[in-house]
């Protein structure tokens, strides 16, 4: 099964819903990106457009297969405190009316952070799990996983499969 989550800068709200019309995730991203999710909630769990979804039109199997620019080191990671050594990369698309838009792909390791901007984003492939800031909930983070993080919210990233993911960010 797929889910939609928005994490709340407030620790003490969250929401999860699965998703499913037909086998098809709703999402407003998917849409966007064209992404039906896989027919079953194992299938989901691994699936990519390459291999378990349906993808056309925009076609997302393109997004796992373009070249990203490596920008080194996570500039939250800290030696001594995260762990792995994660190393990111990134591609930028026009924004539009959006503060930024792209792709971004992050190998092993962990970070804290607190959002000055809000995140909208739709995992392509890889794992990692959120925490918020005060352990009171987290999320693992898988394809077809939607996520929101707002303006505010603190916690910390730990990736544990490299993961690439199409974000949007808004104010």
């Amino acid at each position: 099964m797929c889910y939609c989550c928005v994490s709340h800068a407030d620790s003490r709200r969250r929401i999860a819903m699965p998703l499913r019309t037909n086998g098809v995730l709703v999402l407003a991203l998917c849409a966007l990106l064209a992404v039906a999710s896989a027919a079953d909630a194992a299938a989901a769990d691994d699936a990519t457009c390459s291999n378990g979804g349906d993808c056309s039109d925009g076609n997302p199997d393109s997004y796992l297969a373009e070249t990203l620019e490596p920008q080194g080191l996570h500039k939250l990671w800290t030696s001594g405190v995260d762990i792995g050594s994660p190393h990111v990369s990134t591609k930028a698309f026009p924004a539009g009316d959006t503060l930024a838009t792209g792709l971004w792909e992050c190998t092993p390791g962990s970070w804290s952070i607190t959002r000055t901007t809000t995140e909208s984003f739709l995992v392509l492939r890889g794992r990692a799990t959120l925490t918020n800031a005060d352990g009171g909930w987290r999320i693992e983070l898988a394809p077809g996983i939607w996520h929101v993080t707002p303006t505010g919210w603190s916690g910390r990233w730990e990736v544990t499969e490299t993961i690439r993911k199409h974000f949007v960010l808004t104010p």
